[in-house]
C-alpha cells in the first residue's frame, strides 16, 4: 500500500512524486508558523505601551486618534460611569469667598456646576461673604481675606479645597480624594500657562500648620513692596520659599522690589520657583502642570477630556459666549477670557443628590485624551523655554 497526501484536493502518489509530498509538507509547516506569528504581532501591539510626554499611552488609543473623529453620539459614550454617593471616609468642604453676596452672578455656571458636584459627592460646599468676617480678618484686599477667613473655618474639616467662584466643574466623575497627601498640610498646583503656583485654588489639611501658614499668607498684605506686586500670588512665592530651610530669598526679593510690569514680575517667580525647585518645604506639596484638579479652560478652547480633566478655571459669565461650527474641535483659541459651556443644559441643583445622575454634556467640546495632551505639552515646552530665559 502507498501513503497519500491531499493537496488542494488532489491525491499525490508517493511513488509519483516523493519531493513534490515533502515540498508540500514544508509548505504547510511554513503556512502554521506564519499564521502563529501573526497573531502573536496582532496581540504585542494591541498591549505595546510608550510615553509620551511622560504619559504612558497605549499604541491602540494613539492609533485611535488617526481615525475620523467619532460622532457626537460615540462621543459621548465615552463617559466614566458615575461613581456611587456613598460617604466619604474624610470630612471635605468646598469653599469660595465672595466680595458680597451679590456678585454670585458672576460666576453662576461655574458656581451651579461647583455646588451640583458636591451635593453628588457628599461634600460640603459653602459659600462665604467676605464683609461678614471683616471683623476677623481685617484685610483689605480680597484676595488676601480669603486665605485668612479660610483658615478660621478650617477646624470644621479634615480637608478644604478652597476654589476661585470662576471655578466650575466639567467632569462630575472626578474625586478630591485622589489629591489629597497625608504627609502634607497644603498642596497647591503649577498654572499650566505661565511660571506660577496658582493662589486661586488649592487643598489644606487642618492642622496647626496650614493655620500659620494661611494667616502669614494673608497678612503679606501689610508687607507688600511698593512695586507691581502681583497682589496675593506675588506674596505667596515669597511666602513658600521662606518656609525652606535655610533659604536666601535676597536675590528674589530685589527682583520683586523692583518689578514694574508682567514681565519684571515673571523674573522674580521664577527666581521663587528655581529656590522652590532645589529644596522642599516639608509640609506643601506643588503639584506639576497637568496633574492637578483645575486648569485654565482657554487653554483648549473648552474642550476637555473625560479621562484627564475634572475642573476648569477662568469662567466668568461676562466671557461666556455661544461657539459655532469653525470652533468645533480646534483647541487653539484666545487666551484669557471667551469660554463655553460644556454643558448642553444647566444642572438643575434639586437633582443632584442623585449619584447615578449624569450631566448633559456638549459633545462636540469633548475631545480625545492624546489630542488634549498634545496640545497642552506645546503650552509646557514654551513655558518651560521662557523659564530659561530669565
Amino acid at each position: 500500500m502507498h501513503e497519500e497526501l491531499i493537496v488542494n484536493g488532489v491525491a499525490i502518489h508517493e511513488q509519483d512524486n516523493s519531493t513534490f509530498k515533502q515540498t508540500a509538507l514544508l509548505t504547510m509547516s511554513l503556512r502554521k508558523r506564519l499564521l502563529a506569528g501573526a497573531v502573536l504581532l496582532i496581540g504585542a501591539v494591541n498591549m505595546c505601551y510608550f510615553y509620551y510626554d511622560d504619559h504612558l499611552i497605549r499604541f491602540m488609543e494613539f492609533y485611535d486618534t488617526t481615525q475620523p473623529p467619532p460622532s457626537p453620539i460615540q462621543r459621548a459614550s465615552r463617559f466614566s460611569p458615575p461613581i456611587t454617593g456613598k460617604k466619604h471616609a474624610r470630612k471635605i468642604g468646598i469653599v469660595s469667598v465672595l466680595q458680597s453676596s451679590t456678585d454670585r452672578i458672576k460666576y453662576r455656571t461655574a458656581m451651579e456646576t461647583m455646588e451640583c458636584y458636591a451635593l453628588g459627592h457628599n461634600y460640603s460646599y459653602l459659600v462665604l461673604n467676605a464683609v461678614d468676617y471683616r471683623n476677623e480678618c481685617s484685610h483689605k484686599d480680597i484676595s488676601f481675606q480669603r486665605h485668612c477667613i479660610v483658615a478660621k473655618i478650617l477646624d470644621a474639616f479634615e480637608w478644604i479645597l478652597f476654589v476661585d467662584a470662576d471655578i466650575g466643574v466639567v467632569n462630575e466623575n472626578g474625586s478630591l480624594e485622589q489629591f489629597l497627601d497625608p504627609d502634607k498640610d497644603i498642596i497647591f498646583y503649577d498654572r499650566f500657562f505661565n511660571h506660577e503656583v496658582m493662589a486661586g485654588s488649592y487643598l489644606v489639611k487642618r492642622s496647626a500648620f496650614s493655620k500659620r501658614f494661611l494667616h502669614g499668607w494673608a497678612d503679606y498684605e501689610f508687607l507688600l513692596p511698593k512695586s507691581f506686586h502681583g497682589r496675593d500670588n506675588g506674596a505667596l512665592h515669597m511666602w513658600m520659599t521662606k518656609q525652606l530651610p535655610g533659604s536666601n530669598v535676597k536675590k528674589c526679593e530685589e527682583l520683586w522690589n523692583a518689578s514694574t510690569d508682567y514681565n519684571s514680575l515673571s523674573r522674580y517667580t521664577v527666581c521663587c520657583r528655581e529656590l522652590l525647585r532645589n529644596a522642599s518645604a516639608p509640609n506643601i506639596r506643588v503639584l506639576e502642570k497637568g496633574r492637578a484638579w483645575a486648569r485654565d479652560g482657554w487653554l483648549t478652547n473648552s474642550h476637555w477630556s473625560p479621562e484627564i480633566d475634572f475642573m476648569f478655571h477662568a469662567r466668568k459669565e461676562a466671557d461666556k459666549k455661544i461657539y459655532n461650527a469653525e470652533h468645533i474641535g480646534q483647541l487653539a483659541g484666545p487666551q484669557f477670557y471667551q469660554w463655553f459651556d460644556t454643558l448642553k443644559t444647566p444642572v438643575i441643583l434639586s437633582e443632584c443628590r442623585n449619584a447615578s445622575l449624569r450631566w448633559n454634556h456638549d459633545p462636540y467640546l469633548v475631545a480625545s485624551k492624546i489630542s488634549i495632551l498634545r496640545h497642552l505639552s506645546s503650552t509646557k515646552r514654551r513655558v518651560d523655554y521662557e523659564s530659561q530665559r530669565y
